[in-house]
């Protein structure tokens, strides 16, 4: 037999060499499991790890990230120690078999998981807290979130929304006051902030710092400690903040607007607030001695109410049918226009009895602000079986984009939408046509009560306002979202808390409102007595005919007070981890004239009076020049310092 010699490029390998010799053994051999690579010498191989399957979306749903980790409840279906691998099955080795797919990737799994533009997100802090955050990694628009490692930064969402409210925004641009402690101004320079941070972050600190020392804030149970914020019911919470901070805001407004005129056909209110969100009503009083009482009232928010079943009656669980559906136009006018029984003072009896309380509405608001109240089982099984009924027969949401609401001479109120399947609604003059606008809504969670997001739907600017798209605000994160998802809520973890209906050509977020001048009178106001100790340079305050023209240039320095401390932990490799960065606040402002005769001259430096306990005070600063209540004390409150600065 003839041997013929194949030349090739590449040197051979000696026949002294194991490893050729251990690998040729395997290419001829196969493993236990059908695998020529079961064989495989160790020292030709390179070790790697094998890939690990995606995470459940169920554990992601319910997990908590703290310094890196992130933590879930173990579902019981999911042994101890156990973690499924992704097998790559060889269509050659027919005795290979894959392991079968673990329970919790089935579609099956009695566990659900939040979509992620829905979750809390927790910031991760560091030395220098939240400034090393990358908040562009969740905002990719041009609006602005708000930051949430502040006390009370639950109300978020609804902060959002009035700022989207355009005749809010504009009436309260146009609020000038000089009160200490003032929603309406906090509000101002907020909006403000926000306009100018296009696409970034900011702290609504002095707005809720202001809200802090309202006493009725208080007593209506809207502030809350920190052992308090996971146990409070967000849902109720946001809904009551959303009624008390509309009135508030109307309470401040009343000094710069014109008095009530009688008349239901020119209706004129007291604010801006009240024209924006006020609706006329009037609550007749029957006893049943006769006597009757009536008396007109201004409301800005209505609860609804819902025809859920009585207490005693149990009936079997059965998929709900047509006749059971009842549209959303339905449970508003039973809401808005209600009867019903309750205790009232009689005149003519003189005491309390029973009487029958009829409510009638006058006049249709601009917005039409619903309160939504699902508090308790009965009103999720309502939801989501009209949910299912309006899906089922009309292929809509059961919360409609659009009602269209008629009040009659006989002050009937008609509010229809498109569940209803009836041909388009002939308004009268008296009638109107809303659009939802804007959505709160709370998502629950299984380890916290969850948190509170906002659907806002903004026009496109660039397009001349014509067309809006929805977004969903959750503190920071903030993206475009489908239409129908803004009105889509599964109550097993996202349910209505507040609708925001406006009428057809009322405009909102069309953010064309600018922070107006400010009288500069303010800048000459004079400062009230008091005893602080000052540095030798005293301040000269500015004269009318000084006043900063536009390009002066100004210096200005501020001074900071810690609230709280930080919280950090220690970790076991010896590093410091930030749970929860210091809380500041501002305790003296000082501002240098750099034009004129008197350049180099101070013209503001005061300090600011706080309500809060100061914790680290520095040495150019003494507690008790900030303090009120103390005899050296009397620092200028905030809100006019603020306007002085702007």
């Amino acid at each position: 037999m003839a041997c013929h010699h194949v030349s090739s490029p590449w040197p051979s390998p000696p026949l002294t060499n194991s490893l050729c010799w251990e690998m040729a053994t395997a290419l001829f051999t196969r493993g236990e499991n059908g695998l020529l690579s079961d064989y495989w010498p160790k020292k030709g191989a390179k070790f790697t790890r094998r890939q690990l399957a995606p995470i459940p979306p169920q554990i992601l749903g319910q997990m908590r990230v703290q310094e890196f980790v992130g933590y879930a409840p173990k579902p019981p279906d999911l042994k101890r120690n156990q973690i499924p691998y992704i097998h790559h099955h060889n269509e050659g080795a027919s005795d290979f078999q894959l392991e079968p797919e673990s329970p919790m990737m089935r579609a099956s799994s009695p566990f659900f998981g939040v979509p992620k533009p829905y979750r809390k997100t927790e910031i991760k802090y560091s030395k220098l807290g939240v400034e090393e955050f990358d908040f562009t990694h969740y905002n990719q628009t041009k609006y602005t979130g708000l930051e949430i490692h502040i006390p009370n930064a639950y109300c978020n969402s609804m902060i959002q929304i009035l700022f989207y409210t355009s005749l809010l925004q504009e009436a309260v641009f146009k609020h000038e006051c000089t009160k200490e402690f003032c929603l309406s101004c906090e509000l101002k320079f907020l909006f403000h902030m926000m306009k100018e941070s296009k696409g970034g972050t900011c702290q609504a600190s002095n707005f809720l710092r202001s809200f802090r020392t309202l006493r009725e804030a208080l007593t209506l149970g809207l502030l809350l400690d920190e052992s308090e914020e996971d146990k409070a019911k967000l849902s109720q919470l946001i809904q009551k903040w959303n009624t008390f901070v509309l009135q508030q805001l109307h309470m401040e407004m009343l000094e710069s607007n014109s008095a009530p005129s009688s008349g239901r056909d020119q209706p004129v209110f007291r604010s801006k607030v009240q024209e924006l969100f006020g609706s006329r009503v009037v609550k007749t009083t029957l006893c049943k001695c006769g006597t009757q009482q009536s008396q007109e009232t201004v409301e800005m928010v209505f609860p609804l109410h819902y025809p859920v079943k009585e207490e005693g009656k149990k009936e079997k669980e059965v998929s709900p049918n047509f006749e059971d559906f009842t549209s959303f136009g339905t449970v508003v006018e039973s809401s808005i226009c209600s009867e019903q029984h309750t205790h009232a003072w009689c005149d003519n009896c003189g005491k309390f009895k029973s009487a029958v309380q009829k409510i009638r509405l006058l006049r249709l608001p601009k917005v039409l602000c619903l309160s939504c109240q699902v508090d308790n089982s009965k009103h999720k099984e309502f939801i989501r079986d009209q949910q299912k009924l309006a899906k089922a027969n009309f292929d809509v949401s059961w919360f409609p984009h659009e009602l269209n609401a008629c009040l009659a001479d006989d002050l009937t109120l008609s509010v229809l939408d498109s569940t209803t399947g009836s041909p388009p609604y002939q308004l009268s003059s008296s009638g109107s046509k809303y659009e939802l606008k804007a959505v709160v809504s709370h998502v629950t969670s299984v380890d916290g009560n969850g948190n509170l997001v906002a659907h806002i739907l903004i026009d496109n600017e660039d397009e001349g306002g014509t067309k809006g798209v929805w977004h969903i605000f959750n503190d920071f994160v903030i993206q475009p979202i489908p239409k129908d998802k803004a009105v889509t809520f599964e109550v097993d973890w996202i349910v209505p808390c507040i609708l925001f209906y406006v009428q057809k050509g009322v405009p909102f977020s069309q953010s064309k409102g600018t922070l107006g001048a400010i009288d500069p009178s303010v800048l000459m106001m004079e400062r009230p007595p008091q005893n602080i100790p000052r540095s030798p340079v005293q301040f000269t305050p500015i004269q009318f005919h000084e006043l900063p023209q536009k390009g002066a240039l100004v210096a200005i320095d501020a001074e900071f007070v810690t609230l709280n401390q930080e919280e950090a932990e220690v970790k076991t490799d010896g590093t410091q981890s930030t749970i929860k960065p210091s809380r500041l606040s501002v305790a003296r402002i000082s501002c240098v004239r750099g034009w004129g005769n008197l350049e180099g001259t101070p013209f503001i430096d005061d300090y600011i009076r706080t309500q809060e306990q100061v914790c680290v005070a520095f040495r150019v600063i003494s507690i008790a020049s900030l303090c009120p209540n103390l005899a050296s004390g009397g620092g200028l409150f905030d809100s006019l310092l603020w306007h002085q600065a702007w």
